[in-house]
């Protein structure tokens, strides 16, 4: 009687079977790629601002097919692999048509678009009648779970207080790296920006020198999480989508976080770091979100 095949063995026979199966998925996705959807909507950020959650939602209307991944990153550190390696990343097109009522339509959500400087041009030189979504929350609260997520995940091992501190010196320059250096990815540009991220007025400038006022639905995250219904309705009527019944209510807020509460004396320093940055965001969105600080 033969023996049993080892745990090597196996551990190789399914890494084979896999690596033949994304061959042959790669394949089928490139050979229906003239009948692949191309994105009418990106959800842009900002990180931790519920864009998970906006997202998940969103794609239960029955209008909206989801791309196979939530985030793509094409437009921040996937751009060199083409439009055609982009178009393989969202759904066959099947009985699409012009008018409202029978429009299918797609989009992904990245939230780094909004931070990284270079995407708002990338997306207007080849999507320039884009719907652009944006959720934006309080910059505070947003640093803070910014910051409990990157030590969730064993990238930060400072405290709060001195993250922040030192953020200023560890992403100084970033910016013109990127660039200035093709395909340069910064981590810590990506990942440590836990203050700069909350600069939203300075990111929403850039992105409206490429694109209308039109083309924006700017929401607040707290009302997102207060009133899904109302906010996804604005969301659907911007797509100039049906109006659809979605149990919104009932479902669950994704990837939200458990820490500590933010000591006070940080909460206060960091609303008036924020303070001047919020008042210019409003002027130029022509909104006051209720931000407690």
């Amino acid at each position: 009687m033969g023996q049993p095949p080892s745990g090597d063995k196996v551990d190789q026979s399914e890494q084979s079977v896999r690596r033949i199966a994304a061959a042959i998925r790669r394949r089928f996705k490139r050979l229906t790629l003239p009948w692949r959807m191309f994105p009418s909507f990106l959800v842009i950020g900002a990180q931790r601002s519920g864009t998970t959650s906006l997202y998940e939602f969103l794609v239960r209307h029955h209008q909206i097919r989801r791309a196979f991944e939530k985030e793509v990153h094409f437009f921040d550190k996937r751009f060199h692999k083409g439009l055609d390696w982009y178009r393989m990343q969202f759904p066959i097109a099947l009985g699409n048509a012009p008018s409202t009522t029978n429009r299918i339509i797609t989009g992904e959500a990245t939230p780094y678009y909004l931070f990284h400087p270079l995407v708002a041009d990338r997306v207007q030189s080849v999507a320039p009648d884009i719907k652009i979504i944006v959720s934006l929350r309080n910059p505070i609260d947003r640093a803070y779970s910014h910051y409990h997520l990157e030590v969730r995940r064993g990238r930060e091992t400072r405290n709060f207080e001195q993250a922040i501190d030192e953020e200023r010196q560890l992403i100084n320059g970033e910016d013109e790296r990127i660039r200035q250096v093709d395909q340069y990815a910064s981590s810590d540009h990506q990942n440590k920006s836990y203050l700069s991220r909350g600069h939203y007025a300075e990111q929403l400038s850039a992105w409206r020198s490429c694109f209308s006022e039109e083309q924006f639905c700017i929401v607040c995250a707290e009302e997102f999480y207060r009133q899904p219904d109302e906010v996804i309705g604005k969301i659907v009527r911007f797509l100039d989508l049906e109006p659809a019944e979605m149990p919104i209510s009932t479902l669950k807020r994704y990837e939200k976080g458990s820490y500590n509460g933010l000591d006070e004396r940080i909460r206060i320093a960091l609303a008036e770091h924020f303070s001047v940055h919020n008042c210019n965001l409003f002027e130029l969105i022509g909104e006051e979100f209720r931000w407690e600080n």
